[in-house]
């Protein structure tokens, strides 16, 4: 399971885990993008409700 991030201006990026320093790392491939399983769906939300503070409109999970 992936998570894809969309922004306001149509903008769809990937999220790609933690860097060291603790910040959310997104990148534009789906390929990049980390794979997780289904029972961490519970900390992916809480990133993704983090990042709609931040400026996303929405996110989805990708199989």
């Amino acid at each position: 399971m992936k998570m894809k991030i969309i922004y306001k201006t149509g903008a769809v990026k990937y999220y790609a885990g933690k860097n060291k320093y603790g910040e959310i790392k997104l990148v534009s491939s789906e390929k990049a993008a980390k794979e997780f399983s289904r029972r961490a769906k519970g900390s992916l939300n809480q990133i993704g409700n983090k990042l709609l503070s931040m400026g996303a409109i929405d996110y989805e999970y990708i199989d």
